[in-house]
């Protein structure tokens, strides 16, 4: 995925580049997560994958706390969790 589709989706100003690195770096762990977590090859063209990278990588990017609040978990969004599912039990996306 593309940073600058990210920077819109996170609806950062794309002149600003302080995060650019960070971002980048969470978009190839998110991509990363997914497949390990479905089994399924990461497809860049598949809206269903693109959409569950924004969501990860927004979730993280808003919760960046090394460590939660004493007895909060800091967990995936259902919506999140819902589409990997989705993508791991699909048979029409390849296995990695």
């Amino acid at each position: 995925m593309e940073l600058a589709y990210m920077k819109n989706y996170l609806r950062l100003d794309s002149d600003l580049t302080a995060d650019d690195a960070l971002i980048t770096a969470l978009i190839k762990a998110a991509e990363q997560y997914i497949t390990d977590k479905t089994g399924r090859v990461y497809a860049a063209d598949d809206e269903l994958f693109n959409v569950a990278v924004c969501f990860m990588v927004g979730h993280w990017y808003e919760k960046r706390e090394v460590v939660p609040t004493r007895g909060q978990v800091v967990e995936i969004p259902h919506t999140a969790t819902a589409i990997i599912n989705h993508i791991a039990f699909m048979t029409a996306y390849p296995e990695g």
